[in-house]
């Protein structure tokens, strides 16, 4: 997930297929970041060799996620020549994330539990 939100944030946005629906761009941050904090907690609720607070790892794994988001608009505003850095696109980001991680827990833990018969 991380390989792909990297690909697509740098590569020149000429490369990538062109559409008309407006805020494409601000739902695709949306859903890339929400998606990495999702598999983020479904990974984290499907291992049994986590030791110490899930609810901490999650925080944690919310952080880094918004943390992420926020270095690759600096890198796009401040490292490449077709890219740019837009505050709209981090709180996209944010945003997603805050989404996933509640999808995470009230949704993939139960999930998780059902499945894999986890606590």
């Amino acid at each position: 997930v991380i390989g792909a939100i990297l690909y697509l944030s740098l590569s020149s946005s000429e490369e990538l297929p062109q559409m008309e629906i407006p805020y494409l761009d601000k739902i695709a941050h949306f859903c890339m970041y929400g998606g990495l904090v999702g598999m983020f907690s479904f990974d984290t609720y499907r291992s049994s060799l986590l030791h110490g607070s899930r609810r901490k790892i999650l925080l944690g794994g919310w952080l880094c996620a918004v943390c992420f988001g926020g270095i690759v608009e600096l890198i796009q505003n401040f490292c490449t020549d077709t890219r740019a850095g837009d505050w709209f696109d981090f709180w996209a980001n944010v945003l997603g994330a805050t989404v996933g991680l509640v999808v995470g827990v009230f949704v993939v833990r139960p999930l998780v539990n059902r499945l894999f018969g986890i606590k």
